[in-house]
């Protein structure tokens, strides 16, 4: 039976590939473009491997759901599946849950009907659609709109049984001067801040669990451990291999390997949930699906595990483009400030978001952020948004001091001393500061429209300036396999694959191009709404 499981040579995936790729051109989704066509290099892990003999088996454990990964997509799938009813193990290739961050969206929570807040689901949704460049799946984005409320809140009652409370913020930083909203429309704490008046719209969706601090691993690890006391079994140090599928069939299990390089089969009665997280930290992969960004992602257990097994044994990868998660930022976050290229020239409206200077400055090879004595006047002006800091205190001023203190910020009393620092033409960057003042001077950015309120001058010394190089690497790298709008992953003819559920990074066509930035933290909350849905409908299965 063991040479069973695997029902694709070589010549048959690459053949499903392109078949499905076939299809898809003939629907009229795939256009003809040199810029879309995957890399023609073929890579070892496209080959799907020998199946693992049954001899080399040491261990067989049965379970109705098995979750393979413990994100937050894979641990609240756990819970779902558990809460159902059915008997759940949850395998995960570290000591620990995962979790990154700490920004979570959701829409309608607990925390919006308190406050009196009211969303339109359907402008998100589709402010999202056009964000994926109207090529992700939009019944996928109306899962999460329409269930993470609930989720959410099922995730706010296990953590307050724990003393934890949850928080709705703008993220406008991830350390404990994150801004709460405390009140509505107008947040006292936020100055007024009205979310539509911004330049860049992000939607007051975003939630902390635990502390406004940015902490993920916590509360994740906090709701797994209640999982596993309410009677999930969970394995650590432990790391999915091989998906079971016989030939035609469903998936009927996973086989792991442990630190210790035994084998062990996990047999799943009802369904197998892919959970693993990206692809972005495995340099084939980048270079597949992601050519533009060729450096690893930053998330080193994000090695496409669960998409490969996906595609071993049928699944399909999602169309390009793929999604890198490429958030950046300056000295000052996000803020609004002159900002010049390498040559001492202006090149953009300032006024951005994280994946905007991203992509700014990897397209310019890096860049300067430009203030003067007056930036604490300045700031205040900035709004608020994720990373954009508008409040200036303490915390911000000492942080002001340590960045010249360590040299991340060059000062200097002239425009020419501070060329020469910065290693610009001078006489670029004086022109470049003297037409921007006379920008600020007038109130209108004639050269790229910054709104008026945020157009601060560069005219009282001393001068500071700090270097950002383009960005090291995406975050994560979105990209996955396909599935219907039970998140069940599709073979190459479109048809189901029975028992294997996708959830989090796993799951294709939730992102296109550009990670949109208007619902902070909006990966995680897809992927734990995701998740608990995968986990309730895998416990649904009858076999």
């Amino acid at each position: 039976m063991a040479d069973q499981r695997f029902r694709f040579t070589r010549r048959s995936f690459v053949m499903g590939a392109a078949a499905s790729a076939a299809a898809v051109t003939g629907s009229g989704l795939l256009g003809a473009s040199a810029q879309e066509e995957e890399s023609e290099t073929k890579y070892a892990w496209e080959t799907p491997p020998e199946p693992i003999a049954e001899a080399d088996i040491a261990q067989t454990i049965d379970a109705d759901v098995v979750v393979v990964g413990a994100g937050v997509a894979g641990v609240l799938a756990a819970v779902a599946a558990n809460e159902a009813g059915a008997k759940v193990v949850i395998l995960e290739r570290t000591d620990k849950a995962s979790g990154r961050g700490g920004d979570n969206s959701a829409i309608d929570s607990f925390k919006h009907r308190e406050l009196g807040i009211e969303l339109d689901k359907h402008d998100i949704v589709r402010q999202l659609w056009h964000w994926g460049q109207g090529r992700i799946n939009m019944e996928l984005l109306y899962l999460w709109a329409n269930n993470s409320s609930m989720v959410l809140d099922r995730i706010a009652e296990m953590l307050a049984e724990e003393g934890m409370d949850t928080y709705l913020v703008v993220p406008d930083r991830t350390d404990d001067n994150a801004a709460v909203i405390d009140s509505w429309p107008r947040p006292e704490s936020l100055h007024g801040w009205d979310y539509r008046t911004e330049t860049i719209v992000e939607y007051p969706t975003c939630h902390r669990f635990g502390s406004v601090h940015t902490d993920q691993s916590l509360w994740i690890n906090t709701i797994l451990t209640k999982a596993i006391d309410a009677g999930v079994e969970a394995h650590f140090l432990t790391r999915a291999e091989q998906l079971i599928r016989e030939e035609g069939g469903r998936v009927t299990g996973v086989v792991a390997s442990t630190e210790d390089g035994e084998y062990i089969q996990f047999n799943a009665a009802k369904a197998v949930i892919l959970a693993t997280g990206d692809y972005g930290a495995d340099p084939e992969m980048v270079a597949k699906y992601t050519p533009e960004k060729l450096l690893p992602g930053m998330v080193q257990t994000g090695t496409g595990d669960g998409q490969k097994m996906g595609m071993w044994i049928g699944a399909q990868m999602e169309q390009l483009p793929h999604c890198p998660m490429s958030h950046a930022f300056h000295s000052f976050g996000t803020n609004a400030l002159l900002q010049v290229n390498k040559e001492g020239k202006r090149f953009y409206n300032e006024d951005a978001d994280t994946e905007s200077i991203a992509n700014q400055y990897y397209e310019q090879g890096g860049g300067w952020v430009i203030v003067d004595s007056s930036w604490q006047e300045d700031f205040p002006k900035m709004g608020f948004g994720f990373f954009r800091q508008g409040v200036v205190n303490e915390l911000v001023i000492e942080e002001f001091e340590a960045k010249i203190e360590a040299g991340r910020l060059l000062t200097a009393d002239t425009v020419e001393e501070l060329a020469a620092l910065m290693e610009v033409p001078a006489e670029n960057l004086q022109a470049t500061i003297d037409r921007y003042n006379e920008l600020c001077y007038v109130g209108e950015d004639r050269d790229f429209g910054k709104r008026a309120d945020r157009l601060t001058p560069v005219d009282e010394p001393p001068y500071y300036a700090s270097f950002m190089g383009p960005p090291a690497g995406a975050l994560v790298v979105l990209g996955g396999l396909l599935t219907n709008n039970k998140l069940q992953a599709l073979d190459a003819d479109g048809s189901v694959i029975g028992g294997l559920y996708c959830a989090g990074n796993t799951v294709g066509r939730r992102f296109k191009g550009g990670y949109p930035v208007i619902c902070p933290g909006l990966s995680h909350g897809v992927a734990w709404t995701h998740g608990y849905l995968a986990g309730q409908w895998a416990a649904e299965e009858e076999v």
